[in-house]
C-alpha cells in the first residue's frame, strides 16, 4: 500500500487492487478527495466496474456495512483495516443521483419519507457514528459542542462567531429548546441524507455515504433532504427537528475544527451562517 500523495490516506496500489479484483485493471480514475477521504473508480480489462474509497477519521462506515442488512445498501467489500485507516470495494451503481432528477417539492418530500421509512427497516443493528436517541445524549452532545466552541473562541480561532452568536447558541443547544423533537419517534438516520447519496438505480433507489449515521429523531434525514434541495420541510415536522439538524450541523463544523482540520479558515463563517438560520425559524 501507499499513502496519499497530499492526506493521510493509505491506498492499495494497481497490483494489489488487481489481485483483490482478480483481473487486471483498465482504468483507475478519482472521483473525489478531501482529508477523510478518496473515492475512485475503477474498471477491469472485464469492464467490471468498482468505487474504490480509502477512509480515515471520523467514520462508522466500514463497521456499518459489514452488519446492516437492506436492498436501499449496494453491496461492499472490506479489503483493508488498520487502526483509523479503511478501504472498501462498493458495487458500481449505473444509475442517476436524486439531486440530477431535480423532483418537485411534492415527489421529493414523498420519496423521502418512502426512503426513510426503509432505512427503519435496516436489519442487522449496525452501529452508527452519533447517537443523540435521548434528551440525557443530547445533553452530552450539546455541552461537548458547547465546550468545543467556547474554546476556538478563547483561543481567538473563531471571531465571526461573537459573543452574541455563542450565547445565542448556548440557549438553542439547551435542552428545552429541543424537547419537542424528543416527543417524535427515533432511530436509525443516516446524517447526511441527500440527493447525491441517494441514486436511482431502474425502478429502485440505493443510499451510499453511511460514513456519519446517526440514532436520532426520525425527522432529521427527511429535514435533511428537504433543506438540501431548497425546499420547505413538511409542516408536519415540528421546528426542533429543523433546529436539531442545524445544530448537528455546527458540532460537526466544530468537530473540523478542532480535531481534523485545524488548518481550516472556513468553519468559523460557516458555524456563524447557521447560526443566522437557526434565528429565522419559526418558534
Amino acid at each position: 500500500m501507499h499513502k496519499h500523495e497530499h492526506f493521510d490516506l493509505k491506498l492499495h496500489d494497481d497490483k494489489e487492487l488487481s489481485e483483490l479484483l482478480q483481473c487486471e485493471l483498465a482504468t483507475r480514475k478519482t472521483l473525489h478527495e478531501w482529508p477523510l477521504s478518496c473515492v475512485q473508480l475503477v474498471i477491469t480489462t472485464k469492464n467490471k466496474r468498482w468505487i474504490y474509497k480509502a477512509q480515515n477519521g471520523p467514520t462508522s462506515e466500514g463497521d456499518f456495512y459489514k452488519t446492516a442488512v437492506s436492498p436501499l445498501l449496494p453491496t461492499v467489500k472490506s479489503v483493508y483495516r488498520s487502526d483509523n485507516y479503511s478501504c472498501q470495494l462498493i458495487e458500481y451503481l449505473d444509475g442517476t443521483t436524486v439531486s440530477r432528477l431535480g423532483l418537485p417539492r411534492e415527489e421529493l418530500e414523498a420519496l423521502g419519507y418512502s426512503l426513510t421509512s426503509e432505512i427503519q427497516q435496516i436489519g442487522g443493528s449496525p452501529p452508527v457514528f452519533l447517537d443523540i436517541s435521548d434528551i440525557e445524549k443530547w445533553q452530552a452532545f450539546a455541552e461537548d459542542s458547547l465546550k468545543m466552541l467556547s474554546s476556538l473562541r478563547t483561543a481567538g480561532i473563531f471571531t465571526v462567531t461573537d459573543t452574541s452568536t455563542a450565547e445565542f447558541l448556548v440557549k438553542r443547544f439547551s435542552v428545552k429548546s429541543v424537547q419537542p423533537a424528543y416527543a417524535e419517534e427515533t432511530g436509525l438516520c443516516h446524517g447526511d441524507f441527500f440527493g447525491d447519496n441517494i441514486i436511482r438505480v431502474g425502478d429502485d433507489y440505493k443510499v451510499i455515504d453511511w460514513q456519519r449515521c446517526m440514532q436520532g429523531p426520525l425527522g432529521f434525514d427527511l429535514t435533511d433532504l428537504m433543506l438540501h434541495a431548497e425546499y420547505n420541510p413538511p409542516a408536519t415536522l415540528p421546528a426542533s427537528i429543523v433546529l436539531v439538524r442545524h445544530l448537528v450541523k455546527i458540532n460537526w463544523f466544530l468537530q473540523c475544527q478542532t480535531q481534523w482540520f485545524k488548518e481550516g479558515d472556513c468553519y468559523d463563517q460557516w458555524v456563524s451562517d447557521v447560526a443566522r438560520k437557526i434565528e429565522g425559524l419559526s418558534w
